[in-house]
């Protein structure tokens, strides 16, 4: 069958020191605001609301004339988005851009319209779906994620009482979070950890984006221990998993097949040969004789294989998500793994990923609230690289986990894949200097890595400690690092772009009250055995009020 040409956009990329900076959506607020130079400056994603004749207008409901119209001007440069808020107008979206073959666009819809999205997706397999959740300030973030999964989207716009935490929490459940703003409430926004901005006045976005010259981290890169800590003890091991959860990791990653009893066991390999005692195919054993066998990758160390429903039961209660591949090609094991996952009440807690799309596709089908991913190994290059990301993860709606060797990874590629609703999850990275070159340079949303240790050193957060200065005073901010009691003292600076007056020391002289943001400044030595490398950056506090008395 001939495969049709895919009309993909040419994404702009602003200039910034944000090592991770949010993808601009534009929300046009009159026909000026909705035409872009497609040669120059222009926001990554636009929206408008339709409805069945595809009538454009702007989301406060001005008219502002054919959908269709602006989608086309837009569509080479910048990512069109249709807000729909009934059937009709979501199943008109949903055939505009199937019979355009747009590689990229989004169907918008509403907390309360969310089950159209499903519908309008089988029509235009290739569209992202996007839920908006901005009113809804009492919804936490296992209602979001699941609601996002059930009703075949991948992007939410969350609350504006969303915090950091909470959008790492969402990203570990393998949503992409958007978040509207108005010009006022930029800085806030970017350091709430967002993939994306919606807002008015995009232009003002930029100039804060080129205003910021200095490398600065806006949000946690989260890590997965693979298999556990497979780089420092057995691995996919109860005491391998609690090793991760220890250091740190957000999420951690184990293999599962199905035993000839029908038990869904935690195993990398087809075989038991390389990593216990015994051998032969893990799928023709029986739980009891998978049992019998010692895993011995490390002497002196006793472990058995264990049971998905063990580690269940290990981390029910746990703040941290299970990683869970497939690895056995038995259609069987995904209705087994959904059992257990009911019974066991862990649909919240886990996510599936794997690099056999027909077993993924059984699992959206069988689990479809439960967030889902693949593995793709293949060298993709170029704009083109794009286009195949979406045939392969939209139609079914998946998210994507990348081999970091096969891709050129840079400010621009990561960028690039937040404003198409992607997030950016790399696999799997044990050499530290490239994970470090991926968190600090790059800012990828999830490392999977053998060593998930690696990444409880870094600066990622800080909040900002309520103080009074005193007029003409030396003055000294402190805030608190990475949500703990660690008190760091930082600068500052005003978010009105004013100069702070510092003394002879370094410290700040304030004259007047203001609203200001800290910074600190992260400054590390990594010493990779022959090679050491400086790593330096920033990390901004929300915007708080500063009082001088």
């Amino acid at each position: 069958m001939e495969i049709p040409e895919f009309k993909s956009s040419d994404i702009y990329v602003p200039q910034t020191g944000y090592v991770n900076a949010p993808a601009a959506i534009a929300v046009p607020q009159g026909s000026d605001s909705a035409t872009y130079d497609l040669q120059g400056e222009r926001p990554a994603v636009a929206v408008v609301k339709t409805d069945a004749s595809l009538n454009a207008s702007t989301l406060s409901g001005a008219a502002l004339g054919d959908a269709a119209a602006f989608a086309e001007r837009w569509q080479a440069g910048v990512i069109p988005a249709f807000y729909v808020e009934d059937r009709e107008g979501a199943q008109a979206a949903a055939e505009y851009f199937a019979s355009e073959n747009y590689a990229d666009s989004f169907i918008v819809v509403s907390e309360e319209n969310a089950a159209i999205l499903a519908e309008a997706r089988e029509l235009s397999r290739l569209s992202r779906g996007v839920i908006d959740f901005s009113q809804n300030n009492d919804i936490s973030v296992e209602e979001i994620a699941e609601t996002v999964w059930t009703n075949n989207a991948n992007v939410a716009i969350v609350p504006d009482s969303f915090t950091a935490e909470d959008t790492a929490r969402l990203r570990a459940r393998l949503v992409t979070v958007w978040k509207y703003a108005e010009t006022e409430s930029f800085y806030d926004t970017i350091y709430s950890g967002v993939n994306g901005i919606l807002t008015a006045d995009w232009t003002a976005l930029y100039d804060v984006y080129e205003a910021q010259t200095e490398k600065t981290v806006t949000r946690k890169t989260l890590v997965s221990g693979h298999r556990g800590t497979a780089g420092s003890y057995p691995e996919n091991t109860l005491e391998g998993f609690e090793r991760a959860y220890r250091a740190g990791a957000d999420l951690f990653e184990l293999d599962i097949y199905l035993s000839a009893d029908n038990e869904v066991v935690v195993m990398h390999d087809s075989t038991v040969d390389r990593t216990t005692d015994g051998s032969g195919k893990i799928e023709e054993m029986t739980l009891s004789q998978i049992k019998e066998l010692t895993v011995d990758q490390y002497s002196g160390i006793r472990e058995t294989v264990p049971t998905l429903a063990e580690v269940y039961r290990q981390f029910a209660d746990r703040d941290v998500v299970i990683q869970i591949e497939i690895k056995s090609g038995k259609e069987e094991i995904v209705p087994a793994l959904k059992q257990l996952t009911e019974r066991m009440g862990m649909e919240n807690k886990i996510v599936v990923f794997s690099s056999n799309f027909a077993q993924m596709k059984l699992v959206r089908e069988q689990m479809p609230s439960v967030p889902a991913a693949v593995f793709i190994n293949d060298d993709l290059s170029g704009e083109g690289d794009y286009i195949e990301l979406q045939r392969m993860a939209a139609p079914n709606n998946y998210q994507v986990s990348r081999d970091w060797g096969d891709i050129n990874a840079d400010f621009d590629y990561m960028y690039k894949i937040s404003a198409r609703g992607m997030l950016s999850f790399m696999h799997t990275i044990n050499t530290q200097s490239v994970y470090d070159d991926f968190t600090v340079n790059l800012g990828a949303d999830c490392i999977l890595s053998d060593h998930p240790e690696w990444g409880t050193d870094f600066a990622y957060q800080i909040e900002a400690i309520p103080q009074t200065a005193e007029k003409g005073e030396p003055f000294t901010p402190k805030a608190m690092l990475n949500g703990s009691l660690v008190l760091v003292d930082c600068g500052m600076e005003r978010t009105d772009g004013k100069e702070l007056r510092t003394d002879s020391d370094g410290k700040y002289i304030l004259e007047e009250s203001a609203e200001v943001v800290y910074f600190y400044e992260y400054a590390g030595i990594a010493d990779y055995g022959t090679d050491k490398a400086e790593l330096r950056y920033r990390v901004y506090s929300r915007p708080v009020w500063l009082n001088v008395g």
